[in-house]
């Protein structure tokens, strides 16, 4: 078996942000809209989309091929 190749990671800062998000959203857009609902399954893409443009240098660069995400949801209670 081969493995897959990083090429992806050459391209530009919007191509790497756009694949990382769009990457989540195929794992974990239906789990999220189950348990939260659509509306705040895509404030949270919004949200991932806009924190990796700000902390863009921990996605870029050739030494980074795997890269853990940690997001806390919990529902709100009132």
């Amino acid at each position: 078996m081969d493995s897959l190749s990083h090429n992806i990671w050459k391209t530009s800062r919007e191509t790497k942000i756009k694949v990382s998000v769009t990457g989540g959203k195929a794992v974990f857009q239906g789990l999220l809209e189950d348990h939260f609902g659509r509306e705040v399954a895509e404030k949270t893409f919004e949200n991932f989309e806009t924190k990796l443009d700000e902390n863009f240098s921990i996605i870029d660069g050739a030494a980074h091929e795997h890269i853990d995400h940690f997001i806390l949801l919990k529902p709100n209670v009132n």
